[in-house]
């Protein structure tokens, strides 16, 4: 298998299909996305009453997206179905199979269909969202998660997807501190939705995990008030309680997730690509010269930048 650099391909025998381009910008992506989507995502139309969900991966994504489905719900006075249907993952193909793109229709393209207000989910980078998203047209609510258990989360989510390339852990905590794993350097993409945010309290709402763990309830309240919604605290609390993680792993249809590596197609037997849902959960991988590497590049990286996460500490 081969990964393509630039105009220089690069030979990796343990990176499984699909092929993945690196540029500094994107880091790791299907190449066949760079090719057949991005153009199209850029242009793509919002509308006014939109809310886009955004993520570095592995930052809580779907339970945003639980939270939103339930609250939609709630503000119509409708009758709450808690089973919750996959959102258009707008860069992804249907089926979430990344071997099959080339065939087959990005996410995106359903959008159009779907009847307002729409929910849509992205991965992507700032730079690479809707032209319109970016003039301020339309909702934007973006999480963000300490960028130590990113790590671990997504190391084992890319252990289990054959989206994604395969590694041993210290081959894959020393590219995702250069930014050369899937979607590239956190720094980079979570600093440009923290400044993109500021002063765009109407229509940017800058989210972290651990708040949603540690402060749930005025978490719900603060994404109910962002959408104008008028709820009852019994509304808040029935939300609360239903995005609890251990809710969220029977109800939530995982949204990212893609063929596994595991032959076992039995559903109760299935990997899980919803882990732990705790803070701190990187002190059970992070060697002490990682953690302490790693503590360097952060410091110089936030430095001076307003941002501050949880990471857990004891």
């Amino acid at each position: 298998m081969e990964v393509n650099s630039g105009s220089k391909l690069i030979s990796k025998s343990h990176v499984h299909k699909p092929q993945l381009a690196l540029d500094e910008k994107r880091g790791m992506i299907p190449t066949i996305l760079a090719d057949s989507y991005l153009k199209d995502i850029s242009n793509f139309k919002v509308r006014n009453d939109d809310i886009f969900v955004v993520s570095y991966p592995k930052s809580g994504t779907n339970w945003i997206l639980y939270t939103l489905h339930l609250l939609n719900q709630l503000q119509k006075n409708e009758k709450v179905i808690q089973q919750m249907s996959p959102v258009p993952y707008m860069e992804f193909p249907e089926g979430y199979d990344v071997a099959k793109a080339a065939s087959t229709p990005g996410q995106y393209v359903r959008a159009n269909d779907m009847p307002s207000p729409r929910v849509l989910m992205s991965h992507l980078q700032l730079e690479l969202l809707p032209r319109e998203l970016r003039a301020r047209k339309g909702k934007l609510i973006y999480i963000a998660r300490n960028p130590k258990d990113v790590a671990v989360s997504f190391y084992h989510f890319a252990s289990l997807t054959t989206n994604l390339p395969g590694y041993s852990w210290p081959e894959y905590f020393t590219k995702y501190c250069q930014g050369k794993t899937h979607r590239g350097l956190w720094f980079d993409h979570v600093l440009a939705f923290w400044e993109f945010a500021q002063g765009n309290e109407d229509t940017v709402l800058f989210l972290k995990y651990e708040d949603m763990i540690l402060n749930p309830t005025s978490t719900v309240t603060i994404i109910a008030e962002f959408l104008g919604y008028s709820l009852t605290e019994d509304n808040i609390a029935f939300v609360v309680n239903q995005t609890s993680f251990e809710n969220m792993k029977t109800a939530c249809v995982p949204l990212n997730a893609g063929p596994t590596k595991t032959k076992n197609n039995n559903n109760k037997n299935k990997p899980s690509f919803m882990r732990k849902g705790k803070i701190g959960d990187w002190r059970n991988k992070f060697t002490v010269a990682q953690n302490e590497f790693f503590d360097a590049i952060y410091e110089g990286k936030m430095k001076n930048t307003g941002l501050h996460f949880d990471f857990g500490d004891q």
